[in-house]
């Protein structure tokens, strides 16, 4: 019991450890080169800012899930560290 205790906390451990470190890593942007044809500068302008619904609930989901990683590192570093 003892044994499995110690590998699930390493396992959670290793996980957590890995999204923190995927969510601090900077990605590097490429810049493209678009060449526009006749049919799409016909095309009305869209504002960039203004993003679907689905797109900001996606974002707060991802956050949310990011901040609860954070806490469980926050909260087992403590546990562990002293």
């Amino acid at each position: 019991m003892k044994g499995l205790f110690i590998t699930m906390v390493g396992l959670l451990l290793f996980v957590s450890g890995s999204l923190y470190g995927i969510s601090q890593t900077p990605t590097p942007v490429e810049e493209k080169i678009v060449e526009v044809s006749d049919q799409e500068a016909c095309l009305p302008e869209v504002n960039t800012e203004e993003a679907p619904l689905i797109a900001k609930f996606a974002y707060g989901l991802g956050e949310g899930v990011s901040h609860g990683f954070d806490f469980i590192l926050i909260l087992l570093s403590g546990f562990f560290g002293g």
